[in-house]
């Protein structure tokens, strides 16, 4: 399968996961509960796990989830319109949550299914 058939497999499942999350627990429409990983995912694939990168497995999963975390956090609270209640706390807790839950997922489906 090609690096970027991967990468788009890997961004439904990504989205498959985290929108409901958001709407579940952020308050998020479901087109703007698409907007956090559709910013993130292509930069983590594409410039942190890129072959050309010189950094081990280890050091881009952290980097990237580190990225992907802020990143997303930073557009939950700052977003317009303004999400009622959605305070930096709120922001960094949520997508942290989401992104360890996909983060989870992401390395079973990898371990048990060989994908992505």
């Amino acid at each position: 399968m090609s690096y970027g058939l991967t990468w788009f497999l890997a961004f439904l499942l990504t989205e498959a996961i985290e929108a409901p999350l958001y709407m579940r627990f952020g308050g998020l429409s479901f087109w703007r509960a698409l907007v956090p990983s559709a910013l993130t995912h292509p930069i983590v694939w594409f410039v942190f796990f890129h072959p050309a990168v010189p950094l081990s497995w280890f050091e881009a999963l952290i980097l990237a989830e580190c990225f992907a975390w802020l990143a997303e956090a930073a557009y939950l609270r700052w977003s317009r319109p303004r999400l009622p209640g959605m305070t930096l706390e709120r922001a960094l807790l949520l997508s942290l949550a989401v992104n360890g839950t996909s983060l989870a997922v992401g390395l079973l489906s990898s371990r048990y299914l060989g994908f992505p």
